[in-house]
């Protein structure tokens, strides 16, 4: 946060505390823990609740070393990769 916002923030809230209260709100989402945190989460738990568990997942790959191309590329690019 800048300090124009904390400014901003700070004269706001000396006239309007439901400002204050939104802004700490949005600011809490990101903290693990807090109520904000859990209650965005709380949308997977009405999904599962709604629909039921996730029983399927899909992962793609595309078989990078079964491309030539694409193997010199990533020998080229990351030196780390052994020959």
């Amino acid at each position: 946060m800048s300090s124009h916002d904390c400014c901003t923030v700070r004269r706001s809230s000396q006239t309007n505390g439901e400002f204050l209260k939104k802004r700490l709100y949005t600011m809490m989402n990101t903290v693990r823990g807090s109520n904000q945190y859990w209650y965005r989460r709380s949308e997977v738990k009405c999904m599962i609740a709604e629909f039921g568990s996730p029983t399927f997942f899909l992962t793609f790959s595309c078989a990078e070393y079964s491309f030539e191309d694409i193997t010199e590329y990533l020998h080229k690019v990351n030196t780390v990769l052994p020959s």
